[in-house]
Formats: structure tokens, C-alpha cells, sequence
């Protein structure tokens, strides 16, 4: 079982974790690495801070993993990044002040030039959030959490241009996208509103709504905050996190990709910011960010359930990320 972790914390104790048949291999001390993204031969990571944002870069190649470079931006509270491996660059998703970017790098790792970048707006004067932004082949999905948009971008040469955007109910949060592409669907989970959105994107010139379901216990009367999910290889299986419940919400995927509500699970922890199906799709792991671990979840390959214990856990300060190396 192979897997990197990471969370918020100031460096002075690693803050990234590389694990090998569950054996510490490699770590880093970055501070706020709230999220990390892969290639063959890279590894970067965010650095999320309040009046700027930091991407660094690790060989893979190399002895040791090292890292090879830094650069800062102007965006604040960088919290996600996607690659383009083919094109080699990066876009970057700023919660803080709503900035949406490209920047390129070498074939070394080393950073090049920005390539685009936008302060995304409806036109209102709304305060304006990124969240996610999803690279499919020559397109990119941005989604912007606070204005309640998926906005499609055409890539010309790693700049993103402008092509259509799809406008959610007000006040749901848009937050982090998964897309079925054998279906052309967007899974989509919702920050404030905790609901898991589905969405027809066949034709990425008029995207479509088609169904809204909650994340939620009927009966659980706090604030629960929809966070991330985690969609299985056969697409027969969706996972999303509930932080304020504290539950994974199981979803079975019927033929056409349409989600149908299974069950739920408690995260065994506060705060599940990051999920991620793990060892062929054998687990679940959770990174519970309020309570400072990731924990792993066995599940039943057939059914989808996973296990009211956790046969592994890992303490983590401000635990924000997990995924499968």
C-alpha cells in the first residue's frame, strides 16, 4: 500500500509524508503543503497562505526525492492545483482572492513563465473563490465555489481561453469535481449547501444540471460542510466527505452513472478536508484535518461498505491530504 500525505503546519516537523508498504520513505518540511499533485517524473506542492501562495517542485527521478524549485505568486490561499504533463504546466485555484492560473515548467521541474491569469467575476462585484480546476484533454473546468460556477476553458497552448460556463443554485459552494468520462458526467460536491451535484457535460458548450442530492442526514441540524470525493475504477461506487457530520456519504452508480444513495459511515475523526480511494480501490483513506490524522477504511469491493474501523492511522498536524503514489 503506497500513498503521500500532507497537512498544515509551519515546517518545523515534516508536513509531507511518503509511504511504501506503509513504511515512512521520504518527507519534507514546506510549510502549509495543503495539497499536492503528481506527474511520472514530479511532485509539486501548494503552499497556502494568506497574502500569497507558493508552488514547489520534487524530482521523483532522483535519490531522495529533492526539491528542485519554488516560486511565489500573487494568489492567495492557493488550495488546489492540476498538471498537464503533455504541455507541461500547472493551473492553480485560489480560494483567497478568487486568482485563476497557468504556469509552465521545464523538463527539469524548474518553473517557467506564467502563462494566464484571471481574478474570475460574474460581473457583480461578488467576492470571488476558486476551488478546483479539472484539466480534460484540451479543456479546463474551473470551479468557483463562492460565485456558484463551472467555468470551461479551451486550452490553446497551455492558456486557457474563455469558452462557457454553467451557473449553479445560489449558495450551494461548488467545491471539488470528479468527471465520469465514459458517461460525460461531473460529480461535483458542495461546500455550503452539502450536496452532491451531477452534471451533463456532452456537450461542454451547454452543461446541465441534472440532479441535486444531499450529503446529509435528514435528521443532523448543524452545519455540515460538503468537502471531497473519491469515485471507484469500475465507476460503480462514489464516496463524499461531510465535515461538521463528520460521515462519508456511499453512493452507488447505476449504469448510466446516475448516484443513488447507499449508506453512511463516520469518518473517525473532525474535519475530513481530503478522501481518497487507496490499494486498487481496497480502502478509503480520510484526512480529518481537525483532528490531526489520516485514517484508512477497509471496503467490501462487491457492496461498497466500508468498516467502522480504521485498520490503520497515521497522526498528522492539520491533516489536508491524501493520495495514491
Amino acid at each position: 500500500m503506497n500513498f503521500i500525505i500532507s497537512g498544515y503546519g509551519d515546517g518545523s516537523q515534516p508536513t509531507i509524508k511518503r509511504y511504501q508498504n506503509q513504511q515512512v520513505t521520504w518527507t519534507s518540511c514546506i510549510p502549509n503543503p495543503s495539497f499536492l499533485c503528481e506527474t511520472e517524473h514530479f511532485l509539486f506542492a501548494v503552499g497556502e497562505f494568506d497574502d500569497h501562495c507558493t508552488i514547489t517542485s520534487f524530482s521523483k527521478d532522483k535519490p531522495g526525492c529533492p526539491q528542485i524549485d519554488t516560486v511565489t505568486l500573487e494568489g492567495t490561499c492557493l488550495c488546489h492545483l492540476s498538471a498537464h504533463p503533455e504541455q507541461h504546466f500547472l493551473a492553480g485555484s485560489c480560494w483567497g482572492n478568487g486568482l485563476f492560473f497557468t504556469i509552465s515548467y521545464n523538463a527539469d521541474g524548474t518553473f517557467g513563465d506564467i502563462l494566464y491569469q484571471e481574478y474570475q467575476s460574474d460581473g457583480t462585484g461578488r467576492t470571488s473563490r476558486v476551488h478546483c480546476a479539472l484539466i480534460l484533454s484540451d479543456s479546463i473546468y474551473a470551479v468557483n465555489i463562492e460565485l456558484d460556477l463551472i467555468l470551461c476553458y479551451h486550452l490553446e497552448n497551455g492558456i486557457p481561453v474563455p469558452y462557457s460556463r454553467l451557473s449553479l443554485p445560489s449558495g450551494t459552494g461548488p467545491r471539488h469535481i470528479y468527471a465520469n468520462t465514459r458517461d460525460r458526467l461531473f460529480y461535483c460536491v458542495t461546500e455550503y449547501s452539502s450536496q452532491l451535484l451531477t452534471i451533463d457535460y456532452s456537450s461542454p458548450e451547454e452543461m446541465k444540471l441534472l440532479s441535486v442530492q444531499s450529503l446529509i442526514d435528514p435528521s443532523f441540524s448543524e452545519t455540515s460542510y460538503g468537502s471531497s470525493l473519491a469515485v471507484t475504477a469500475d465507476l460503480k461506487h462514489l464516496y463524499a466527505a461531510n465535515r461538521g457530520e463528520n460521515t462519508i456519504a456511499h453512493f452507488l452508480l447505476d449504469t448510466n452513472g446516475m448516484p443513488v444513495f447507499s449508506d453512511r459511515s463516520s469518518c473517525l475523526g473532525n474535519w475530513p478536508r481530503h478522501i481518497a480511494l487507496i490499494d486498487h480501490d481496497q480502502c478509503l483513506a480520510i484526512a480529518n484535518q481537525k483532528s490531526g490524522e489520516v485514517v484508512f477504511l477497509s471496503r467490501d469491493c462487491h457492496t461498497g461498505i466500508l468498516g467502522q474501523e480504521a485498520f490503520l492511522t497515521i497522526p498528522l498536524e492539520g491533516a489536508s491530504f491524501v493520495g495514491e503514489v
